[in-house]
């Protein structure tokens, strides 16, 4: 996401995303992180292995769809210019 502020705080190219912008992104917060790494490093659990699931019941779930996040984040710190880039286009950066 850092980029993403840069670009916009910048304002020198539109904010791109991928495609159609529907893909979701998964978006967690540095408490949460914190808290289980915390829990992790305590209770030292003999799994090697963790998995995190989304089981958001928010019906406004679209928010997390990268359209909707860069639009966000080019109109508030930017100019808010977005635009669509196809999947050959992240390859090639």
């Amino acid at each position: 996401m850092y980029e993403w502020f840069k670009t916009s705080w910048l304002q020198s190219n539109p904010l791109p995303y991928l495609n159609t912008g529907f893909n979701c992104l998964a978006m967690v917060h540095v408490d949460d992180v914190a808290r289980l790494a915390n829990t992790l490093l305590t209770l030292r659990p003999e799994n090697s292995y963790y998995i995190a699931v989304d089981k958001s019941s928010d019906k406004q779930s679209y928010k997390l769809q990268m359209k909707a996040i860069i639009r966000e984040v080019s109109k508030q710190v930017g100019n808010g210019r977005i635009v669509s880039r196809s999947g050959d286009w992240v390859n090639t950066k």
